[in-house]
């Protein structure tokens, strides 16, 4: 394809900082009035659409061949994942964004035949942006991260969850993953899955476990953990698909075996 990654990783930067400046203009002026989508707790925003909009555009103005995939539909949300594809969350944690106005993110990854070229996940309020190019290891705002230890055991881990009980079944499998709790030093929910894949990338939590999440959540983040050295699969052990919802393990790699086995033990799935 011959695109300067460099390049484009730069700009998206740019981009996603204008995207989070757009954000706090909402919040300053009260601007939050928000509709439901699949539930009443699935919530969807003007600021959502709005800076959906502002990164599909300029990605179409600038790099017109390639493909588009965000969870509010303003691209053409292509399923057809050869050569260049955007997966955008304009804001990840909306439901936080309009109780708390915090802990929400702006996430935007590009995959180059279904491979990762970079990851961006933007903590608007607290002005924490934590990025990656392809082997060039992950960056918090400007400073780098080094790479996990892997010689981290289970018990000296915190882990972040991320679990819908909405259903019978939902309820029975978050109950057993709930199991793990004794062998662990913590469990947390922050709720945004971009932000948990993030804080795992930085060592801010150890490992990340969801039975649901969209590609659009997952891409960059996911992205972010592998190039700190973690291990990033579904509850089978596959790589994530970028063209639907999937369970997630990312976690540090010297606690992974022991997270999948745990899962596979009591067939955890929804």
């Amino acid at each position: 394809m011959g695109q300067n990654h460099e390049q484009i990783y730069q700009r998206a930067q740019d981009w996603v900082r204008e995207a989070g400046a757009m954000v706090k203009n909402f919040l300053e002026n009260n601007e939050i009035l928000h509709e439901t989508k699949s539930h009443q707790a699935d919530l969807v925003t003007v600021a959502d659409r709005s800076v959906e909009k502002f990164l599909v555009e300029l990605i179409q103005k600038h790099y017109p061949d390639h493909k588009l995939l965000g969870e509010e539909g303003m691209g053409e949300n292509t399923k057809e994942f050869s050569g260049y594809v955007w997966l955008i969350d304009p804001i990840d944690g909306t439901a936080n964004f309009v109780s708390q106005q915090a802990d929400f993110v702006i996430s935007v990854g590009l995959y180059l035949d279904q491979q990762g070229v970079f990851g961006i996940v933007y903590d608007v309020m607290r002005d924490e942006m934590i990025h990656a190019l392809k082997g060039k290891g992950v960056f918090f705002n400007d400073k780098r991260i080094e790479k996990m230890d892997e010689q981290l055991a289970l018990i000296d881990s915190m882990l972040s969850y991320e679990h819908s009980l909405r259903t019978e079944a939902q309820v029975k499998a978050g109950q057993k993953l709930l199991e793990l709790y004794p062998r662990v030093r913590g469990i947390r929910s922050y709720g945004v899955t971009a932000l948990s894949l993030a804080r795992v990338a930085i060592g801010r939590v150890n490992g990340f476990i969801t039975m649901g999440t969209n590609p659009w959540d997952h891409a960059a983040g996911a992205f972010l953990v592998q190039e700190a050295g973690g291990k990033v699969t579904d509850f089978d052990g596959n790589d994530l698909p970028l063209d639907r919802r999937s369970s997630v393990i990312a976690c540090n790699p010297g606690i992974y075996d022991e997270i999948l086995q745990f899962i596979r033990e009591r067939k955890i799935h929804v």
